[in-house]
């Protein structure tokens, strides 16, 4: 059975873990996505913002459907329409989403992320038939998580959850109380150093808001496609094989809060979240 075809009839389940962040050095893993994945998702352009669209499956429109937000690293800077689906676009594409029916948005920026950047998002999210605005996520990677940083406070009440990795950019004091936050990092980050996360961390521990936040050991600049592969621990120290890096990785999970959601699947967890609270935790 072909990747395409899986994605359609998947023959079981898709268990999904929470993963860890590790290092991307160099531009050598800056592979575009493959053609099976670049075929499943939709090319358009939205006031000259162009973007990419993965539609849930077996759509019905009696539902209402969640969708999730990612934004590219620097590394899908283009104006093609292509490198922007790379690592966990391709991921959601290949079955990830049975258990969770989303549309996906992969927008593509030549740049950098902007407040203009997510106008234009709202208003292609607005536009989808079926769609549940109470739960809209995002998820970003390096240029991406700072984008998700510049998101979550151009607009605090619009995401019912954030995903972001090795990110940069934000205070605790601009993060708004409650909102669902998990964010990773490489211990060895020589792009965008770990220390941001730190202090990210430390802020939101003082000021008693939720966030999780999961440090790679000896990593370097994030692989965002682990985020969705690895089965790993809810916290504490744990390790795990990566077939891209052929080699064992060690990571750490900690919360800022005692009532922070210990859920140690990216997905599950993502998906449990809704701005009326109205999903179900673990649903």
């Amino acid at each position: 059975m072909s990747k395409t075809q899986s994605r359609f009839t998947g023959i079981s389940k898709c268990v999904l873990s929470m993963t860890v962040l590790f290092g991307l050095v160099g531009s050598l893993r800056a592979a575009k996505a493959p053609q099976w994945a670049i075929d499943l998702y939709e090319a358009h352009t939205y006031e000259e913002m162009d973007y990419r669209l993965l539609r849930p499956l077996d759509f019905d429109a009696k539902k209402r459907y969640p969708v999730i937000l990612s934004l590219h690293g620097g590394s899908g800077r283009s104006n093609k329409n292509i490198r922007n689906l790379r690592k966990w676009n391709t991921q959601l594409a290949d079955g990830r989403l049975q258990d969770y029916p989303c549309y996906v948005l992969a927008p593509q920026t030549p740049k950098g992320w902007t407040p203009a950047e997510l106008t234009k998002c709202k208003a292609i999210i607005s536009g989808l038939p079926s769609v549940d605005l109470n739960r809209i996520y995002i998820m970003g990677h390096s240029m991406g998580g700072a984008g998700t940083y510049k998101f979550i406070q151009a607009d605090p009440d619009y995401f019912a959850a954030a995903v972001a990795s090795a990110g940069r950019g934000i205070k605790a004091s601009n993060i708004k109380d409650g909102l669902n936050l998990w964010i990773f990092h490489g211990e060895n980050d020589g792009t965008i150093s770990i220390d941001h996360s730190h202090t990210l961390f430390a802020e939101m521990q003082a000021a008693g808001k939720p966030m999780k936040f999961t440090v790679i050991h000896k990593f370097a600049h994030g692989s965002s496609h682990a985020i969705l592969e690895k089965e790993v621990g809810a916290s504490g120290h744990e390790s795990g094989y990566d077939a891209e890096w052929k080699r064992l990785v060690s990571f750490e999970t900690k919360s800022s809060t005692g009532d922070t959601d210990p859920e140690p699947n990216v997905l599950k967890w993502m998906f449990s979240k809704s701005l009326d609270g109205s999903a179900v935790k673990g649903k």
